[in-house]
């Protein structure tokens, strides 16, 4: 019950739990909380012992945003916007997005006759692509969680629907730059001519494009930036989804704006459209890697339905290629087979059931062989350890976070690591984030983060009372050793 009204709202529901980190209560903030620094107050708390309810009430003062400000106060604002234009970068250079970064270079390569303004304003329209892209999904973001949604990054890909659909379209990109058609993205950089007219809107839509497809990928960097911007206002917030974004556009924005550099690039030639041909390639794995992941959290013919939807879009692929460049009755027939499919499948799709399952009937996970030996993550396992004295590490993954899976098959593999694990006996537990779980996002919260991966080790304690390290997001062999070796010796 807090003392000055309109900090929370007084008819939302009001969450308890307990757990490692102490006692949580969670409610949704009221219309004056940007202008409330703490919150002061009393908490009422309702005990049943046996046949006696017992009421406590406590005196309280909490900073707002409780321990997710606590987790990140100490991180200036401009170190935030830095990690995300860090992360930005490295975005360019995942799998989903570097073929479209790479046919913008091609792109550049064909404008290189062309007056530096319009190159210019090309680029410009890439980057405004990009960063209204990133702006959009930062209003999602921002709104949902506003409304009481427990979400964090990542959320679309917890989405089965959004996940196929993802898949679809990089497949879709992928066919396009094997050449089984052609899309006239005016500006993308493929054999078409820069104009006046079509080129900023062609750039544009292919900064949207390069977005959409950034979306399955979390960068390094970009969990800090995006945990310290939940605890900031909504402007603070946006600025740092701002940065992001630009962050992904800057390698192209600075190469139009320096067009002597294509002196340093091959001459445009045939090597640009096998080039072409074999960046197809990445999209095709990254289409793969989103259907197991899909299979993860679907139940059942999902996986069958997905697979007969890849038949299906080929189809109308191979149908729209085969009428381009013909005449007579060929093309019309042709794109009246392809729209004719297209549309029976977007209906079956339609009447399908893409929600995830319930909890433990979707797709389990295999286990490596060469794997540490792991237990799935509760709260309440996980304060039995404690309780034991014993050292817990808490791997908080998600079957779509690429840094979670390139961690566990670099460092969680490596011989040194599981030696140290089973020699001071460490228990494992992996909390798995693939699907939406609210409770996993507001543990993650609870130490300053809204996406995987979080890395907490837990040192052995005789008072069960044990503070987790946060690891780094990148991890090696070399840091996990280093970090449970010294916390064993002390």
């Amino acid at each position: 019950f807090p003392y000055i009204d309109g900090v929370i709202e007084n008819a939302a529901d009001q969450t308890f739990r307990t757990g490692p980190s102490g006692l949580t209560l969670s409610t949704s903030a009221g219309y004056s909380v940007e202008d409330t620094q703490s919150v002061e107050g009393v908490l009422v708390i309702h005990e049943q012992v046996a046949d006696l309810e017992l009421v406590h009430a406590f005196k309280i003062e909490a900073a707002r945003g409780g321990s997710v400000a606590s987790a990140s106060s100490g991180m200036p604002v401009i170190t935030a916007l830095m990690l995300a234009f860090v992360g930005g970068l490295l975005l360019n250079i995942m799998p989903c997005v570097f073929p479209i970064l790479f046919m913008k270079t091609f792109g550049f390569l064909k404008q290189a006759g062309a007056a530096p303004t319009a190159i210019r304003r090309d680029g410009i329209a890439y980057t405004i692509g990009v960063v209204v892209s990133f702006g959009f999904l930062a209003a999602v973001f921002l709104g949902l969680r506003a409304g009481g949604a427990q979400i964090g990054w990542g959320f679309q890909l917890q989405s089965p629907a959004l996940v196929l659909v993802l898949a679809y379209l990089i497949f879709t990109v992928g066919m396009n730059l094997s050449g089984l058609f052609a899309i006239n993205f005016s500006g993308a950089g493929i054999g078409q001519e820069l104009t006046a007219q079509s080129g900023p809107s062609g750039a544009f839509f292919t900064g949207v494009l390069a977005a959409i497809v950034a979306t399955p990928c979390t960068a390094p960097f970009m969990g800090a930036a995006m945990g310290f911007a939940l605890t900031q206002s909504t402007f603070t917030a946006l600025a740092i989804f701002v940065v992001l974004g630009f962050g992904m556009a800057t390698p192209f924005l600075v190469l139009s704006f320096f067009p002597q550099a294509a002196n340093l690039l091959p001459k445009p030639g045939l090597w640009m459209e096998r080039a072409k041909q074999a960046l197809a390639f990445p999209m095709y794995a990254t289409a793969a890697w989103l259907i197991w992941v899909f299979n993860k959290q679907m139940a059942g013919d999902a996986l069958f339905i997905a697979l007969v939807g890849f038949v299906l879009l080929s189809f109308v692929a191979w149908s729209f290629g085969a009428a381009q460049g013909q005449t007579g009755a060929w093309p019309r027939t042709a794109r009246i087979a392809a729209f004719t499919v297209f549309a029976l499948g977007l209906m079956f799709f339609v009447r399908s059931d893409l929600s995830p399952p319930p909890n433990g009937e979707a797709g389990s996970a295999s286990r490596s062989a060469s794997e540490i030996p792991f237990e799935d993550f509760s709260e309440a396992r996980l304060e039995q350890v404690l309780a034991e004295g014993k050292p817990a590490f808490v791997n908080f993954t998600a079957a779509w976070c690429i840094t979670c899976l390139v961690n566990e098959k670099l460092a969680f593999s490596d011989d040194d690591v599981q030696a140290l694990f089973s020699k001071h006996g460490i228990v494992y537990l992996k909390a798995d984030w693939t699907n939406r779980d609210p409770d996993l996002a507001e543990i993650l919260a609870s130490h300053g983060r809204v996406g995987v991966p979080l890395y907490l080790y837990y040192p052995p304690s005789e008072d069960g009372l044990s503070e987790p390290i946060i690891l780094p997001q990148i991890l090696t062999p070399s840091i996990l050793i280093d970090v449970m070796s010294q916390e064993e010796e002390q």
